[in-house]
């Protein structure tokens, strides 16, 4: 094939019909045939190319040189740092969660407290009252 008859503009139809649009899978089929012709191309194209020895020995003594061991050794520190900061973290929340539970709590004591001494005084003003109301 030459490069004019695989090049066609984006507007141009293309299928039996130039007029309707091809089904979902016979323009995926479409576009997998045009991928394969441009990976064609590309191999004609494209020359694979070897690196210099010169640059392979440089780059293989560089990795060598490396110390992996520096490395391996700041993940731990940072995860153990990591950990740290997220049991204080829960602990702080924890004992925050602890305080507001025990103000609600005593809150809570509070209002009934007050409505159980309000209950009181109301059944001893009833029943001082019914004493009072008998005794005369």
């Amino acid at each position: 094939m030459s490069r004019q008859q695989t090049l066609r503009p984006k507007n141009e139809p293309t299928g039996p019909n130039p007029g309707v649009e091809a089904a979902p899978a016979a323009s995926g089929q479409a576009r997998i045939e045009t991928l394969s012709q441009l990976e064609g191309r590309l191999k004609d194209c494209l020359v694979p190319i070897t690196p210099r020895p010169a640059f392979v020995a440089g780059l293989k003594s560089q990795l060598l040189s490396a110390r992996p061991t520096d490395i391996a050794l700041q993940a731990p520190e940072k995860e153990q740092r990591l950990r740290l900061i997220a049991g204080l973290g829960g602990a702080l929340y924890l004992a925050s969660l602890g305080f507001v539970s025990f103000r609600a709590a005593q809150a809570v004591t509070r209002r009934v407290a007050a409505r159980a001494a309000g209950r009181i005084d109301q059944r001893a003003l009833a029943e001082a009252s019914a004493a009072t109301l008998a005794a005369q």
